[in-house]
């Protein structure tokens, strides 16, 4: 019984940044961010292990930037599952605000893009920039889930000054080239994600603790591909 895993538990799981420390600084990709950041939408993504979700909890911890970490898993593809947890992540976010978000119950299903609209204007309205709203694992969703038109909506009502950072193992999905197309997105994909070699020897002493050797350094470097496919970044 004591390792039953409770609603809450999954609650906090999904809502809260990944912990920064002993993360090493990847100042180069920061900087991209920075200029991603001028478009209110940023997609980065690339492999398993080649360091999204650190990269991107680096950074707001480096910028000081406040953040709504929302972890998307297959159970969002459930919109009143999506919806749900989102209310508690703002709420978590927002502890001032008393009037808690509205639930996606059935006699919304006939207004669903409606109902995005209103609950998006109304959470991003609860953020005071400069803020960041996170979607970790947007690839866990099937792409041809109604989840990605939902977000689609959401996404077209970002204020100044707030900024929403998808994290993905893929592309953006059919549903939100359009922010792509209108110059609303930047991105930061596997090209710039791949470590230089001054990273590489930032980071390698960091994950394996003991290694030292330029050589054993730079044969890790030259196998980023496959190293960084296990996760080792």
């Amino acid at each position: 019984m004591g390792n039953m895993i409770t609603i809450k538990d999954v609650s906090l799981a999904k809502i809260t940044r990944p912990a920064a420390t002993g993360l090493f600084r990847r100042k180069r990709l920061f900087r991209l961010l920075d200029q991603g950041r001028k478009n209110p939408i940023v997609l980065v993504y690339g492999p398993p292990g080649s360091g999204k979700t650190s990269l991107v909890s680096s950074y707001l911890d480096a910028r000081q930037l406040p953040c709504l970490w929302y972890r998307i898993d297959e159970g969002d593809a459930d919109l009143a599952t999506f919806f749900y947890y989102m209310g508690i992540a703002a709420k978590k976010a927002t502890p001032r605000k008393r009037k808690p978000l509205p639930l996606f119950t059935p006699e919304y299903l006939q207004g669903i893009s409606t109902f995005t609209l209103r609950y998006f204007e109304n959470l991003l309205g609860r953020l005071k920039a400069p803020y960041i709203l996170v979607f970790d694992n947007f690839h866990c969703v099937p792409v041809g889930s109604q989840f990605h038109e939902v977000i689609g909506d959401g996404l077209s009502t970002i204020p100044d000054g707030i900024n929403v950072i998808l994290i993905s193992r893929h592309d953006l999905p059919p549903a939100l080239t359009k922010f792509h197309s209108n110059g609303l997105i930047g991105m930061l994909g596997w090209d710039e994600l791949r470590l230089n070699w001054e990273e590489t020897r930032g980071i390698v002493p960091l994950r394996a603790q003991g290694v030292r050797s330029k050589d054993v350094i730079r044969r890790l470097h030259l196998a980023q591909p496959t190293v960084g496919s296990q996760g080792w970044c």
